[in-house]
């Protein structure tokens, strides 16, 4: 009887673990593909940071993560050390519009003189 149980009671061990473990890589599986893209489209939000606000030196990614539900892109940066943005993407690796969420006390937007002015190289990068 105790040799029976402890055999029913490692086969549901055995169950729940197989069931974690698939829903760990449903939930977190990002391709090879996914990080390329990732990248990428952190260059873009860094050039389209640099040529539109002014003083941007360097930023720093924090997060880039996918709402599973709405299947919206977000993404938390520090600017210049000191200035909290997030961005959003509808989707990666479809050049889509970027949205941004800032302090305009912070963060000032550059006149469309002054756009063409700073280029990407021109800022320090930190990758996720």
């Amino acid at each position: 009887m105790r040799d029976m149980l402890s055999v029913i009671l490692r086969l549901i061990l055995g169950i729940v673990a197989f069931f974690v473990i698939i829903i760990v890589v449903v939930f977190n599986y990002e391709t090879g593909e996914d990080k390329r893209n990732i990248r990428l489209e952190e260059d873009r939000i860094a050039e389209y940071t640099a040529q539109n606000f002014k003083d941007v030196k360097k930023i720093e990614f924090k997060r880039f993560e996918k709402n599973i539900s709405t299947q919206t892109w977000f993404i938390d940066a520090v600017i210049n050390d000191n200035i909290s943005v997030s961005y959003s993407l509808n989707g990666i690796g479809e050049n889509d519009d970027i949205g941004i969420i800032y302090n305009p006390d912070e963060l000032k937007e550059k006149t469309k003189d002054e756009q063409n002015i700073t280029e990407k190289s021109n800022v320090e990068i930190i990758y996720k």
